[in-house]
Parts: structure tokens; sequence; C-alpha cells
């Protein structure tokens, strides 16, 4: 019987066609219509602004001051991974830890090169920061990823968002057109800290030094923390 071989290119659109399934199942389960995310918005909302100042800039953060962990998230706001960990596995630290003295909870910007809006996103949060409302507008950035990840007027998006928040809107937008002047080199000192670090995906965690890579389930952050 003959035998025939099949050259490798043949399963070139096999191949391509399963990538392009997962890519859109992937992006599928972190779609969220407007009503919808308006019900997700429901993780940080009552968070009480407390920040500390470095020499990179400032940084916000939950929990008690003096908490006996301290956990670190490098995230990146156009990441799909790191929405699907502020939906559903944050809010259960939070409720665990952070709200029970265990740990302070602080963010910091991975922007990562290959995401042109994720620093734009950062500017909108850090902006907001000004005004004492850094974490509802994390929380709404998050929600709202896959509507201003994919606009054509994002700047114009986020403007909408701070409005909702009832920002000072000229104190708001005076800040966001100086972003990178502002904010570029902290999330320069955020990059070059979490490289050093071995992360160079997000999200990435550091608790107490420890490290922890990805949109891991609770347990995986539980069993350390614990």
């Amino acid at each position: 019987m003959k035998t025939t071989n099949t050259p490798l290119w043949a399963f070139l659109p096999i191949g391509l066609g399963i990538f392009i399934i997962g890519f859109l199942a992937g992006n599928i389960t972190s779609t969220c219509e407007a009503n919808e995310c308006e019900n997700l918005q429901a993780n940080v909302i009552e968070a009480t602004e407390s920040k500390t100042e470095s020499e990179a800039g400032t940084y916000y953060y939950l929990g008690e001051e003096d908490a006996p962990i301290t956990m670190t998230e490098y995230t990146d706001y156009q990441c799909t991974f790191c929405q699907r960990y502020f939906f559903n596995t944050f809010s259960q630290i939070r409720d665990a830890f952070i709200a029970t003295g265990k740990v302070r909870y602080t963010v910091k910007d991975l922007a990562l090169s290959f995401h042109p809006k994720s620093r734009p996103a950062v500017y909108a949060a850090r902006c907001a920061g000004e005004q004492n409302e850094y974490w509802e507008m994390h929380e709404k950035i998050f929600t709202y990823q896959n509507q201003w990840a994919y606009a054509d007027n994002t700047d114009e998006v986020f403007s909408q968002y701070a409005s909702d928040l009832g920002l000072d809107m000229p104190k708001f937008e005076t800040c966001y057109k100086s972003g990178p002047a502002k904010f570029d080199k902290q999330i320069e000192a955020d990059i070059l800290e979490a490289s050093k670090q071995g992360i160079s995906g997000t999200p990435s965690f550091s608790i107490n030094g420890e490290i922890i890579i990805g949109a891991q389930p609770f347990e995986s952050f539980s069993s350390l923390i614990k």
C-alpha cells in the first residue's frame, strides 16, 4: 500500500482556524454589554483613598498602611487577562485579606508596548487619583475595557468616564493631556521594578517578595498569603 506524506503547510489553515477560534473565545468571555458591565461595577467603589509618595511618583493602595503583608499587582489596563483577574479574583482577595487588615494592596503599571492604549488608560486613572477617585476610575476602566480598547475616540471615552465620576473636568483634561510628561517616568520605573523581579507579563504579583505570574485562581493567592 502506497503511503502519502502530507506536507506541513497543508495543516496551516487548520492551525490558523484553531487559533482564531481560541482568540475569539477568549475575547467573548471577557466582553460584556453596557448594562451587564454596570452590574459588574461593585469591586472597589467603597474604597478609602490612600496613597504613598515615592521618588517615582504617587501610588494608591487599599488596606491598612501597617498590614503585615504587602501585595503588589503589576497590571496592564488593555490586558484581557488582567480584566479577568479583576472580575474573578480581586474581590475575593479584597474581602478575605484587604478588608481584614492582613494585606496592603498596591497597583503598579506594567504598560506593555504592544497595547498602545494602555498608557492613556494609566493617565486617566492617575488623573482621577489627583481628585481622590483613583480606584473608582481603575474599576471603570477595567469594567468597560471592551469599550475603550476598540474605540477610535478613546480620549473622549475616558473624559466621559471622568464626567460620570463627577470630576472637575477642566482639571482632569489638563492633567490627561500632560499625561506623558506627568506619568511616563513612573510607568518606566514600574516596568524596571517588574523586570528586576523577572516579571515581563501581566497580570503578575509580588506578595512579600514572592512572585505569582498570571490570572491565577483565588486559591493560589490564598495559600501563599496564609
